[in-house]
């Protein structure tokens, strides 16, 4: 199954080569990037049944479009963010 980007209202949505369509795109506005699951945990280093687990429990916000979940990459980033643990270094945090 060949994944290919498509819109999302009026949002634009990446394609798997990375190329990004839209009229939004003409306009000088950033689009938001859309990945679908698969990669969506290759952009975090993770499993599918991770971000499942995730979804599931509320813990990442999703998209669902029909049966397929996408996910925003900042939502991603946010998620990873917040299992972040931080080095204490001198009583501080790094």
């Amino acid at each position: 199954m060949k994944w290919r980007g498509y819109a999302v209202a009026g949002i634009a949505v990446a394609a798997p080569s990375g190329t990004i369509t839209s009229a939004m795109q003409n306009q000088g506005t950033t689009p938001k990037q859309y990945l679908n699951i698969d990669r969506a945990a290759e952009y975090c280093g993770v499993s599918t049944k991770t971000l499942r687990r995730a979804v599931r429990s509320r813990r990442l916000a999703f998209f669902r479009p029909g049966r397929a979940y996408m996910f925003l990459t900042q939502d991603l980033d946010a998620f990873m963010n917040a299992a972040r643990f931080g080095v204490v270094v001198f009583g501080k945090a790094a």
